[in-house]
């Protein structure tokens, strides 16, 4: 029994690895950037500034709308047209977004002036790409109390969880984001992500 076990987590675990935690993109999108990115674009992560941003599938602000909603989740640019970035899921204005390293600053004067959930939820998400676990923690929960039913929350939780590695909380969170999404689950790969936790935590130990 302990064998099949074994067996069956390492077919879980290899499975899941080919999706590693394609819950948003992430910082293999780098690998496909086009070399005339400005560099001071290049490699950076980047969050929408409004939380109703949409993803363009041309860069036009007349094309159709992409089917993922931007706001909460780290997007890499990989091609530059005019004011227009491509990202994995679409295209937006430069105008739109953040970077990274100016992220923080940005949200804390956001905050300053309107306390909102998605302020709390992208500073949390800036916090955690800086390792700094306490008050990405504090954020969450803020924008979790002024936004209970908001399934992007759930999955900043999971990341903040993961890295704490709280494995089962992660998992929760996750359990938490699927049934508050209205979101088909192939569009952010929830499915496999929660997977490879189920791997982990039934795991023989």
């Amino acid at each position: 029994m302990r064998k099949r076990l074994v067996g069956s987590f390492v077919a879980v675990a290899w499975l899941s690895v080919a999706w590693a935690w394609a819950a948003e993109p992430v910082s293999n999108d780098q690998a496909t950037v086009d070399a005339e990115v400005p560099a001071e674009w290049r490699g950076r992560a980047l969050l929408t500034k409004p939380p109703d941003i949409v993803l363009r599938k041309l860069p036009d602000a007349q094309a159709p709308v992409a089917a993922v909603l931007p706001a909460g989740i780290w997007l890499y640019v990989q091609r530059v047209e005019g004011d227009w970035f491509s990202v994995r899921y679409g295209w937006l204005r430069a105008a739109d977004v953040v970077r990274d390293d100016e992220a923080i600053d940005y949200f804390k004067r956001q905050l300053a002036t309107a306390e909102t959930a998605f302020a709390h939820l992208c500073r949390s998400r800036a916090w955690l790409l800086k390792q700094v676990l306490d008050k990405a923690q504090a954020d969450i929960g803020e924008a979790a109390r002024l936004d209970p039913q908001n399934a992007r929350i759930f999955l900043a939780r999971a990341r903040i969880a993961h890295a704490e590695q709280r494995y089962d909380d992660e998992l929760a969170a996750y359990d938490r984001r699927l049934a508050h999404s209205s979101v088909p689950t192939s569009d952010h790969g929830l499915s496999p992500a929660r997977l490879s936790i189920v791997a982990r935590t039934c795991a023989p130990r």
